[in-house]
């Protein structure tokens, strides 16, 4: 905006309080939302034991670093072999039907 238009604005601002609350609501569920979990976030990344530090941003976590020993629930599941799996069909006329793994014969 111009330095004309922002003077235009304001009265008109100051002149609609339904204008006035939307805007000022806007500001705060925006310093609410965006800004106070950013300086949250910047808090936690500059401080190391209580005072302000550079040293956790050198520093890889050891949250981030992989474990040595790996854990059971971390390996991916084997697939079941071809034969148990589930085959589609289609039926000429019908729906399209599952042989196999449990399935009702047709």
């Amino acid at each position: 905006m111009t330095n004309a238009a922002t003077a235009r604005a304001r009265p008109r601002l100051r002149g609609d309080p339904a204008l006035l609350a939307t805007v000022a609501i806007l500001w705060l569920l925006l310093a609410l939302f965006v800004i106070y979990p950013l300086l949250m976030l910047a808090g936690a990344a500059f401080v190391q034991d209580g005072s302000p530090a550079l040293a956790p941003l050198k520093e890889p976590s050891d949250a981030l670093r992989p474990s040595e020993k790996p854990s059971a629930t971390a390996s991916a599941p084997t697939p079941a072999p071809p034969s148990a799996r589930p085959r589609l069909r289609r039926s000429p006329g019908g729906p399209v039907l599952l042989e196999g793994a449990g399935a009702p014969p047709p």
